[in-house]
């Protein structure tokens, strides 16, 4: 196991895609971070969600989404992140974000795509993980 000391956790399992790491963390939260500067495309999305069901092995896990360093994310990997291959293991998602401009234009995106499970956006990666736990409980 492999400590993260910023979270104080530890990672159980982890995979690296060729934008992110995802991994799953002792406390049964799934993570993704994004590398700094990296564009995603939809082969990107498409290798991420399979990580992460590889990593949830067949359960549904909260999920922390940290694209603080991300570029960009192109139009056809939005619509694969929100359809339903993507839904299959998460329970709850937070996206954490770079600014209060990125969370509102996070926030209209995720208006127009519902997904099956509550999704809330951050600023704050301790924020976001507080919200995850309090709804684990």
């Amino acid at each position: 196991m492999k400590s993260d000391n910023m979270s104080q956790v530890n990672t159980v399992k982890e995979i690296k895609t060729r934008v992110t790491t995802c991994r799953l963390r002792d406390d049964g939260i799934l993570e993704s971070i994004g590398f700094q500067g990296v564009e995603v495309k939809l082969a990107d999305a498409i290798e991420i969600i399979e990580a992460q069901a590889v990593l949830a092995a067949g359960k549904k896990h909260p999920l922390i989404v940290n694209i603080i360093g991300t570029k960009h994310l192109d139009r056809d990997a939005r619509m694969y992140f929100t359809g339903k291959k993507a839904e299959i293991n998460v329970s709850f998602m937070a996206l954490v974000v770079n600014s209060s401009i990125e969370k509102m234009i996070a926030n209209f995106i995720i208006g127009f795509n519902k997904s099956s499970f509550p999704v809330k956006v951050f600023t704050s990666e301790e924020e976001s993980i507080s919200w995850l736990k309090g709804l684990m409980k």
